[in-house]
């Protein structure tokens, strides 16, 4: 075999696999994305709320996966709007927790680190499921959320960010 002939067979042959790799990469199923830590520089949460998972947490910052915590229609219609086989009347069908009237969208998972306040106020559950609270120190929270029967890593928070710092992190109520 001439040395021609052998440089196409090569090229066919490279141009097949990545055609096939390109065919995997674009059609092969997608798996939920990779939790992936963004440090951030605070500005864009001065003045603000943010609902989210707790991921992590030190003395110093907390690490949140950003969520979106619905009642009501506006849950419905981002139920219907997120689960296309879904009809508004049979929301809590796709989503159970409609059923009590809320949803809690997560379309990324995400983790996210900011900068607490010195004097950050910690409002907890004082049994799980019940409604509750009352104010922990940052030291009980990391024990809380270290222990491994303990449900926080799954609980939603709400968390109160003033002049770019995270100043309340408040575990939320869910029937």
């Amino acid at each position: 075999m001439n040395s021609d002939k052998r440089l196409i067979l090569i090229s066919v042959f490279s141009v097949i696999f990545a055609i096939g790799v390109a065919f995997f990469v674009l059609y092969s199923p997608k798996e939920k994305a990779k939790e992936v830590i963004i440090p951030q520089d605070n500005a864009s949460h001065e003045e603000k709320d943010m609902s989210g998972r707790l991921k992590g947490i030190s003395k110093d910052e907390v690490m949140i996966d950003e969520t979106e915590f619905l009642v009501g229609e506006e849950a419905r219609r981002m139920i219907v709007a997120d689960y296309p086989e879904c009809v508004p009347e049979k929301a809590a069908d796709c989503v159970p927790s409609f059923n009590n009237d809320f949803y809690i969208r997560n379309l990324e998972e995400k983790t996210v680190s900011f900068k607490m306040a010195d004097n950050v106020k910690i409002i907890a559950f004082i049994n799980p499921g019940s409604p509750e609270t009352e104010e922990i120190s940052l030291d009980e929270l990391m024990a809380r959320f270290e222990d491994e029967k303990s449900f926080m890593k799954s609980y939603p928070f709400l968390f109160h960010f003033k002049d770019g710092l995270v100043t309340v992190i408040e575990e939320r109520y869910v029937p």
